[in-house]
């Protein structure tokens, strides 16, 4: 598991807040060790795992939805700030 020491500050929605929710602070933790990642080093490849785990993410925020653990309001506004930082790393 990723330290999630870096995104305490930086990110609107901290890994540690989501611990009760299964997959979800991993997969945070991931997305953003991954948008770091491209941040640092935009090759093709960083973006294929930037995306890969994107994917992954949303797919966990969009099954704890359904599963309860997250409310709808909650998984719309984590999949709208996601979006957006993905928006910012691509322009």
């Amino acid at each position: 598991m990723a330290e999630s020491l870096i995104y305490t500050d930086k990110y609107k929605y901290r890994p540690e807040d989501f611990e009760h929710i299964p997959l979800m602070r991993n997969d945070l933790e991931d997305f953003y060790q991954s948008l770091e990642g491209y941040l640092v080093n935009q090759t093709s490849e960083s973006l294929y795992f930037l995306e890969n785990r994107l994917q992954t993410l949303l797919f966990t925020i969009k099954h704890r939805k359904l599963e309860g653990f997250l409310t709808a309001i909650t998984a719309s506004d984590l999949e709208i700030y996601i979006g957006g930082l993905m928006d910012e790393c691509n322009d």
